[in-house]
Order: C-alpha cells, then sequence, then structure tokens
C-alpha cells in the first residue's frame, strides 16, 4: 500500500510538471508570433511508432520529408505537397538520425544498434550503401 500511495503521489507531479512545460510552450513568442501570423495545425501524417527524425529533400519526384521512426524499424518517405506517406523504407535497426544532401540527393540514415548508416539514393528511394562503425 505504502508503494502505490509513493507512485501516485510521484504520477500527480509529473503530470503537473508536464501540463506546466506543455502551457510555457505555447505561451512562447514563436508560437503566439505564429497563430498571430494566421499558421495553425493543418494535419497530421500518422507515421509507425516513435518518430525520432525528421529531414526535408528535393528529389525529380518533388519535395520529399523523410522520418526515422525509432521503433518501427524504418524510414516512412511523405509527399510535401500531399503529406501523404509514399514509401517505407528499411531503416536498420532503431534509426535515430536523419539527413539529406541536396547536392547528391543521398539520403543518411544513422541507427543506434549496430552503430549503423545506411545511406540511399534519394530519387530512387533505394538503399546504395550501409557502414557500420567500430
Amino acid at each position: 500500500m505504502p508503494a502505490v500511495a509513493i507512485a501516485i503521489n510521484l504520477m500527480a507531479l509529473l503530470t503537473r510538471l508536464v501540463r506546466t512545460t506543455m502551457i510555457e510552450v505555447l505561451g512562447e513568442d514563436y508560437v503566439r508570433t505564429g497563430r498571430g501570423k494566421g499558421l495553425r495545425e493543418i494535419g497530421r501524417i500518422p507515421v509507425p511508432n516513435f518518430p525520432a527524425g525528421l529531414a526535408y529533400g528535393k528529389t525529380p519526384r518533388g519535395d520529399r520529408i523523410y522520418v526515422a521512426n525509432k521503433t518501427g524499424d524504418s524510414v516512412s518517405v511523405i509527399d510535401g505537397d500531399t503529406n501523404a506517406v509514399v514509401q517505407t523504407l528499411a531503416g536498420g535497426n532503431q534509426p535515430i538520425g536523419i539527413a539529406v544532401n541536396p547536392v547528391t540527393n543521398r539520403l543518411y540514415v544513422s541507427s543506434r544498434i549496430p552503430d549503423a548508416l545506411r545511406v540511399y539514393d534519394g530519387g530512387a528511394n533505394t538503399r546504395d550503401n550501409t557502414m557500420v562503425g567500430g
């Protein structure tokens, strides 16, 4: 019984901290400025399990947004015009970082386990190479 009482107290504290932080962020100048200029959330794009990285790139097929899905072990490719997921790439085990080279149109995805960097052709969305760290 004492463990439950302590757990409830900690959960209440955590809930209060999250609420307070959220209220602070929503009151920040950049959020108020964006809302004041008419910016609003236009929609949500569902991606699998814990998006951990985001990158933008221009491809021959148009604007693309890449999302590393950490626990989904994948990379979602989103069409920037329609905001729809158009492809899902194998991202390795727990992809956490992602970047696009606009000159070579290469997509770089880092995985946590094992330390690896996967390289994709951004135009064709095919994997070119995997480099394993040491």
